[in-house]
């Protein structure tokens, strides 16, 4: 079997939205169901947007756990594994969930939910205008689809490396990246904005601020890449252990 091939991980995603379409139309229910169900109670749609973004932000987990859902679960494991998929299709197919599928489905159902409440806001509004708005602030704007990504690629890479209570790995994952902040935070205060003298003479000040902004932002940018590469090495080493 060749190792990469389209038409074999098409057949690949065809097959698993069809396995697991009771759970997709679950959330496609919810995702348009309760931020509608916000904006009949309240009859205003800025609740109906809130809504839909905190189901885009949920999109980050709900990827990663449809995608690895067969692998982990004991029944349906061992039939996953004869499936004629290779780790770079599964893999290509993980990332097109997160980066793409899941995300598509949250602004169709986001639109929907908001054209469905039209006639329970009050005041005057223009749907085409709050859709706009909707579309502009969040699915099309790049640092915050980015921070979806980097949440995406990170419970990705946990759902691959946990292996028995998902919650305890979730657990463990926020509780060290709160201590990395923490060390990080403690370290810039003592290397670059501490002066013993108190000469007020601050390392920032001698910093081209656009260099460390444009450094910034690719790093920022590449750590999705990164976490997407890891998850590949994590699905190569440990699926054959769940």
């Amino acid at each position: 079997m060749r190792s990469f091939s389209l038409g074999r991980l098409a057949q690949y995603a065809r097959y698993y939205y069809v396995s697991n379409s009771r759970f997709v139309f679950t959330i496609l229910l919810m995702m348009v169901g309760i931020p509608l169900l916000f904006g009949v109670l309240t009859r205003d749609y800025h609740a109906v947007k809130d809504s839909v973004v905190a189901f885009y932000v949920f999109t980050a987990f709900g990827s990663a756990l449809f995608s690895t859902t067969a692998l982990r679960e004991r029944g349906r494991k061992t039939m996953e594994m004869t499936i004629p998929v290779s780790n770079e299709e599964r893999i290509v197919f993980m990332v097109l969930n997160s980066a793409l599928f899941f995300p598509l489905m949250s602004m169709v159902t986001g639109v929907l939910a908001l054209t469905f409440g039209t006639p329970f806001y009050y005041g005057d509004y223009s749907l085409v205008q709050i859709i706009g708005s909707l579309l502009k602030d969040y699915y099309f704007d790049y640092p915050f689809y980015l921070s979806i990504m980097l949440m995406s690629s990170c419970c990705l890479l946990i759902n691959l490396l946990a292996r028995r209570r998902l919650f305890v790995a979730y657990l463990l994952a926020f509780s060290g990246f709160m201590v990395l902040c923490v060390m990080l935070g403690n370290i810039l205060e003592n290397t670059l904005f501490y002066d013993p003298e108190f000469n007020k003479q601050y390392f920032f000040l001698y910093v081209d601020s656009d260099r460390i902004e444009f450094w910034a932002k690719v790093i920022y940018s590449l750590m999705p890449i990164l976490f997407y590469i890891l998850s590949y090495v994590a699905l190569r080493k440990r699926q054959m252990k769940w």
